[in-house]
């Protein structure tokens, strides 16, 4: 199956707007009036061709000088573009915008922006230009990629605890399944991250209704390994960490205050706060994370506490 390869969407958009500007003689800017609309988009569309690799998955997203998400920012001066010159460049414009939606995650407006894309080319006649043709090819490509990510985000889960769980264990395992067969493609990242959004919520769910388990927390705190173990390279890992060590934290508080005095077991107990010690530990190593503070408050919180309860035994 061919798919659209990483790198190839900033090329594609910058090279139909050069081309059409070329085509006009305005390869160069120039002070005439006329030419703002291309100089214009061109300095939108160069913004958003500078992050065309960005990986969303491993990376935090791209942002501006004042902090805020580059893709939004591209969206709103994409939309201030439309109302200052409406009907200038209107395919490129589209996939502009269908590009910053896949980066946010909103792949349904993607896949509209594509489709309409697509169906406004139809009036563009029987022999588009070079570059026209080669941004509606790249559209169609990415139009049949988002409608398998919408196929797996649209299934409706059964009205029932284990339905939702089904739900989210089959849209981790789908989209895993398309991260391989997007390998090496600007959608793989995006597949990744659909599939840790499903990991982590089946994770949190589980360890919120730990108490109706017949297991109790061990069935959390397996999944929560999981989602720590099959995303190493996530820009999430370290929260992903936080969740596991706060899980053994509150087993261990479960035990703790569930257990008999006469049936309590230190070393049981104590395994279960060390092994949160040492993930807390790890995730105040991680320089330029917010979680690194989360994790040093929480790891003295714990350390009191579990010398408060061996005190206690």
């Amino acid at each position: 199956m061919e798919t659209l390869r990483t790198g190839g969407f900033g090329a594609v958009l910058l090279w139909a707007v050069v081309v059409c500007l070329a085509g006009m003689g305005c390869t160069k800017p120039r002070l005439d009036p006329a030419y703002e609309p291309h100089r214009k988009l061109m300095s939108i569309v160069a913004e958003l061709a500078a992050f065309q690799d960005f990986d969303v998955y491993r990376h935090k997203p791209p942002v501006d000088a004042s902090g805020r998400n580059l893709y939004r920012v591209i969206l709103s001066a994409l939309d201030d573009y439309e109302k200052r010159y409406p009907n200038k460049y209107s395919l490129e414009v589209e996939y502009a915008r269908a590009r910053c939606y896949e980066r946010v995650g909103y792949y349904d407006k993607a896949l509209d922006c594509y489709l309409g894309l697509l169906t406004d080319s139809l009036s563009i006649g029987a022999s588009p230009s070079k570059a026209t043709r080669r941004l509606l090819d790249s559209a169609q490509k990415a139009a049949g990629t988002l409608r398998k990510f919408m196929e797996i985000l649209s299934q409706k889960p059964a009205e029932t605890f284990d339905g939702y769980v089904a739900l989210l264990k089959e849209r981790a395992r789908r989209f895993e399944a398309l991260a391989a067969e997007l390998k090496d493609t600007t959608y793989e990242p995006l597949a990744l991250l659909e599939r840790e959004r499903a990991q982590e919520a089946l994770s949190v769910l589980l360890l919120r209704e730990r108490h109706h388990l017949p297991g109790g927390g061990q069935e959390a705190l397996a999944q929560i390994k999981a989602l720590v173990d099959s995303n190493p390279y996530s820009v999430r890992r370290y929260s992903h960490q936080l969740l596991l060590a706060d899980a053994y934290y509150e087993v261990a508080t479960d035990y703790e205050r569930t257990t008999p005095a006469e049936e309590f077991r230190v070393e049981r107990f104590n395994n279960l706060v060390e092994t949160a010690a040492k993930l807390y530990l790890r995730v105040t190593e991680a320089d330029g994370y917010a979680e690194k503070y989360i994790a040093e408050g929480k790891l003295r919180a714990i350390l009191a506490y579990s010398r408060a309860v061996r005190e206690a035994h």
